[in-house]
């Protein structure tokens, strides 16, 4: 895509408390410097919302559903607003994602089904933002009450959040963002992220 055109950020990460908040901060941030914002929901938790879960279907088959809708997802996206200038298209969360649930072999025969590889995903991003997991560094704040797609099990919260950030920082388009107990520290290093990206 040329200079001006249709930009993507991908926002990931383990389970971090302020995600939503953090994505509304960075839609008005880049909207504010002239941009069209348009911010792509996550998958997995909208599923959940509407009663489908890997409980009912299949641990695998509900992750194939969630990569599926999101291929989908970023296909009509890309489609559409490829060659808008000054756009930028906010995606929350990717089919890589899936790695805090299943093994790379199993994700790649899964993205082989539907025509796509991890490197032809991750190259579609112009930047990625990593949000830790407030686990790691203030557990007492970690919960799921605000989100039941969150893992109630704090270290194995831990556990899928650096197994992901470990494959995630093999690209060199991405920054990783500590959570903190202030909203505007953890709000001033996004801004910085996205300025540097």
């Amino acid at each position: 895509r040329g200079v001006g055109y249709m930009k993507s950020i991908l926002i990931t990460g383990g389970a971090c408390a302020g995600k939503t908040t953090s994505l509304e901060m960075i839609k008005n941030y880049l909207s504010a410097k002239g941009y069209k914002v348009i911010v792509i929901d996550e998958v997995p938790t909208n599923l959940i919302k509407t009663g489908i879960a890997y409980e009912k279907i299949g641990k695998l088959e509900f992750i194939e559903l969630i990569i599926k809708t999101q291929i989908n997802n970023e296909k009509e996206i890309f489609e559409k607003y490829d060659n808008e200038k000054n756009t930028i298209v906010i995606f929350d969360g990717s089919p890589l994602d899936s790695l805090k649930f299943i093994t790379e072999n199993e994700l790649e025969n899964i993205l082989k089904k539907h025509g796509m590889s991890i490197d032809k995903i991750v190259t579609k991003y112009d930047a990625i933002i990593f949000l830790q997991t407030i686990a790691k560094k203030y557990p007492e704040l970690y919960s799921n009450d605000n989100n039941i797609a969150r893992l109630p099990d704090i270290n194995l919260a831990i556990e899928r959040n650096d197994r992901l950030e470990k494959y995630y920082n093999k690209y060199r388009k991405i920054s990783v963002i500590e959570c903190e107990n202030d909203i505007n520290i953890k709000n001033n290093n996004i801004k910085k992220a996205i300025e540097t990206l």
